[in-house]
């Protein structure tokens, strides 16, 4: 049997599966097809964060190349504040990361979020 492509990405693991049934909308444009996974945590600290919820984005392809490459860090933890609240941990992603725990600070993030939600005229995509 051929694994569909919801199963080559995400596979075995429940966290990314869940993650994804939770957010059916790019968190840039708003888009429902072509959803990917973005893990902001990149480089040779990616293995390690890969299933840490504190580093998955919401993303449609479009904007995955787009608009996520080349994004700073910092504002891909503003999209994480805004959309995904509940999960948004500076000091863990910092530690991930191997940073110390203030690296990434909300003074940092809170620009970015005011500019993110000036722009989508204060309303996150649902």
């Amino acid at each position: 049997m051929r694994p569909t492509q919801k199963q080559h990405v995400h596979g075995a693991c429940p966290e990314l599966t869940l993650f994804a049934a939770t957010f059916r909308r790019c968190w840039l444009c708003g888009a429902r097809s072509h959803l990917q996974i973005h893990h902001a945590a990149r480089g040779s600290f990616r293995a390690r964060a890969r299933t840490e919820r504190c580093c998955l984005i919401r993303t449609c392809a479009t904007c995955h190349d787009a608009r996520l490459d080349g994004m700073p860090v910092v504002a891909q933890m503003a999209l994480k504040h805004i959309y995904d609240p509940g999960f948004y941990d500076l000091v863990q992603f910092n530690r991930l990361r191997h940073r110390a725990d203030h690296a990434i600070t909300q003074a940092d993030v809170d620009p970015w979020e005011q500019r993110f939600l000036a722009s989508n005229q204060g309303m996150p995509y649902q």
